[in-house]
């Protein structure tokens, strides 16, 4: 008997200290009062370092799109043959075929070239450079059969009667591209490219043996350009790390509603930049 008592006065005082307690709960939060500065801190960090992420990080921005390809029968393969082969002939594959298309070197590279990729212009930002595409107030045009270098900020400065061209770097190896031979070369750069300023007038050619280009730009852009406190530079960009570029990006699947015409497959294609 007196076991049985005791199993039970121990019973209830284990159900005791599970039960919610009210009291308990209060006395516990004003203990923490005394640590409202270390939380109080912590929380207005958390918001600062939310707010710097949020403005400061550079935007990705992504397309999407979906693409109709009408679906053509395959006289060679009937469904019967289809079915007992497990394979997938015909229209079945169609948006795949069309993907892998999108997603092709050759594609991309056309694609590259058109849009005239090889430049990459951008604009400092409050941290960090944005890329500006496309760009309207100055087009960098450049000779395509002589050797022009990669990856190097060219810094622009804007004045009324020409443009000043900086390079700054600590790096003494680099790589030059033809855009006409799609050739790209292993190069050690000397000295005085490691702090280049150049001046010249507007559309007029600017060259070395690592790079020839000039900055075009139209009469009314040049007040407005010379009195612009943004800070402007672009880069040469080799056809293969734009095509790589690409076929990273591009993502497609086949898309499950349905299109206006029975005979169409839909496909969805979307990029990022």
């Amino acid at each position: 008997m007196k076991n049985s008592q005791g199993s039970k006065n121990q019973q209830v005082y284990v159900d005791s200290e599970v039960a919610f307690n009210p009291d308990r709960l209060i006395q516990k939060l004003f203990s923490l009062t005394r640590f409202w500065p270390i939380i109080f801190i912590s929380v207005i960090i958390g918001v600062l370092v939310a707010f710097v992420y949020n403005r400061y990080s550079p935007n990705i921005y992504e397309i999407e799109t979906i693409v109709s390809v009408e679906e053509v029968e395959n006289p060679l393969a009937s469904a019967t043959s289809s079915l007992n082969l497990g394979l997938n002939i015909g229209s079945n594959n169609i948006v795949e075929t069309r993907l892998a298309v999108l997603k092709s070197q050759e594609h991309n590279f056309r694609v590259i070239k058109r849009l005239g990729w090889e430049v990459e212009y951008s604009v400092d930002g409050r941290l960090s450079k944005i890329e500006s595409y496309p760009n309207t107030k100055y087009i960098v045009e450049f000779d395509r059969s002589h050797p022009q270098l990669l990856n190097t900020d060219f810094k622009l400065e804007f004045r009324e009667n020409g443009v000043v061209v900086r390079i700054e770097t600590s790096n003494y190896e680099g790589y030059v591209y033809n855009y006409n031979d799609f050739l790209q070369k292993y190069v050690q750069l000397p000295d005085q490219l490691m702090s280049l300023s150049l001046e010249s007038p507007y559309n007029e050619w600017i060259f070395t043996d690592y790079f020839k280009f000039r900055v075009v730009i139209g009469d009314g852009n040049i007040q407005t350009l010379s009195g612009d406190p943004n800070k402007y530079s672009f880069q040469f960009k080799s056809h293969t790390d734009l095509v790589n570029w690409g076929v990273r990006n591009i993502k497609g699947s086949r898309c499950s509603q349905p299109v206006d015409s029975s005979q169409r497959t839909a496909g969805r294609v979307s990029s990022q930049r």
